[in-house]
């Protein structure tokens, strides 16, 4: 049997795919989803990063095949994206399996057992993939579990139907005796969920007894007519024509408010709120920019935070102009001066002050505690420095006015800028991260500096 040859075709059928590849980020590897192709839509960012939000970025199975076999572009494999207008959904089990011994976790087994349905080895060969048709049932996607196995001090149990890729290597886990399908199992993810993962939940949560946001229905026209009808419909107006002024001209500030506003309007629906988004005066390449380092995108990140924030959302049975709640991201300075900026953002001062203040302020988002905060330093960066990392190396170089060229040594340039802006809130692994998300949005070949060799010191700039 050939690789892939397994993959079941519940899963092929799907215009659901993209490649991978693996990239090291603050000393670790990362699977980032990459496009499998080359050709550029009108608007289309030229860079060769795919999002689990956006289907425009996905192609078919046989493309995105072709594409990793042809290697045109750097990729180790192909991936499927879990969308929300399909039925399956992932299981993964990170840390479970001896690669030597093939000796599996016992509760793992027992998951997968349970599930009997469509099982992969992952590309590590230490975890497992499940397909099934199902739903996520509760707020959970990533539980620790105990371990049992010397190789590992603990393991994971994730599950994701939206939003999200697997890696698919197509080596069915023949230790098992399921399904080479992908089975209906609604009914014991339900039961694994709640077993496994809804503990530490709140009641309503793990039984499902808050009602859900509601399916609204409403489309893109529909949706902006209502929200520019509305009390601060003037706001999301100007916000949606790419006004930042209202948030002290600091642009990621005013995409999160708007994406706080999108989040009320659409239920919750992220892939509305991106397609709106792409559809407005808003949109920019750094939208669709790998900015974190497990590879999720700017865009992605701001609507993450945006509907961490969001706990009511907009009903069509009101009888009144409705008002969403406060926005995400808006301060009360912001909505006093509504637009004037006052001359202590002209330096950059209070700006770099807000980007403390965020990493002071614990996140309500689990596990994304500091990458708003290094989004919005990164942001600070780029609007008063200019920076840009070669394809074919991984250095990051400055741009130096006096001389004209961009200098190799970035990363001390940049600390010393984070040293001297964040305070005690600088380290190694923050300006770490800030660095790889520079180096991911200013990434060029050397043919637009008219470059010599790739160990260079100094890239030439035509001047």
């Amino acid at each position: 049997m050939t690789v892939f040859e397994a993959v079941p075709e519940r899963l092929r059928q799907r215009a659901q795919w993209v490649c991978w590849r693996i990239e090291h980020r603050d000393g670790e590897e990362t699977k980032v989803p990459i496009k499998p192709y080359d050709e550029r839509a009108d608007g289309e960012a030229d860079h060769p990063y795919a999002a689990s939000t956006d289907p425009d970025t996905w192609r078919s199975f046989e493309t995105a095949v072709a594409y990793h076999r042809d290697g045109r572009e750097r990729t180790d494999g192909v991936g499927f994206v879990f969308a929300r207008d399909d039925i399956v959904a992932g299981v993964d089990l990170d840390d479970v399996r001896d690669p030597d011994t093939r000796e599996v976790e016992p509760w793992a087994r027992d998951v997968i057992e349970r599930l009997d349905s469509y099982t992969e080895v992952s590309p590590s060969g230490t975890g497992y993939h499940v397909y099934v048709v199902g739903f996520h049932p509760g707020d959970r996607n990533k539980v620790p579990q105990d371990s049992t196995l010397e190789a590992f001090e603990s393991s994971e149990l994730e599950l994701y139907d939206d939003g999200r890729f697997f890696t698919v290597t197509g080596e069915q886990a023949t230790e098992f005796d399921v399904s080479p399908a992908v089975e209906q199992r609604n009914g014991v993810v339900k039961d694994l969920y709640a077993e496994y993962m809804a503990a530490g939940e709140s009641e309503s949560a793990a039984t499902g007894s808050t009602a859900p946001p509601p399916d609204l229905d409403l489309d893109d026209e529909e949706l902006l007519e209502k929200a520019r009808a509305a009390e601060n419909g003037e706001k999301f107006s100007r916000l949606y024509r790419g006004d930042d002024s209202m948030h002290s001209n600091d642009t990621s500030r005013a995409d999160l408010a708007f994406c706080s506003m999108l989040a009320f309007w659409t239920g919750g629906d992220r892939h509305q709120m991106d397609r709106i988004v792409r559809n407005s005066g808003r949109m920019r390449a750094k939208w669709d920019e790998p900015h974190y380092a497990d590879g999720t995108t700017y865009g992605e990140g701001t609507i993450d935070e945006a509907l961490s924030g969001v706990t009511e959302f907009y009903s069509p049975g009101s009888q009144t102009a409705p008002t969403p709640p406060a926005i995400v991201g808006e301060t009360a300075r912001d909505a006093e001066t509504d637009g004037e900026s006052d001359a202590a953002d002209d330096d950059g001062a209070s700006s770099w002050e807000h980007v403390r203040g965020v990493y002071a302020k614990p996140s309500n988002v689990p596990g994304c505690e500091n990458k708003y905060a290094r989004s919005e330093a990164v942001d600070l960066l780029l609007a008063d420095h200019a920076f840009a990392t070669p394809r074919d190396t991984d250095h990051l170089h400055y741009y130096d006015a006096e001389t004209g060229v961009f200098v190799r040594n970035g990363e001390t340039y940049v600390s010393d800028i984070l040293k001297a802006n964040l305070g005690p809130h600088y380290s190694r692994h923050e300006r770490n991260e800030i660095v790889d998300q520079l180096k991911a949005t200013c990434r060029h070949t050397r043919d637009e500096f008219n470059a010599g060799a790739a160990d260079a010191p100094l890239l030439c700039v035509a001047n």
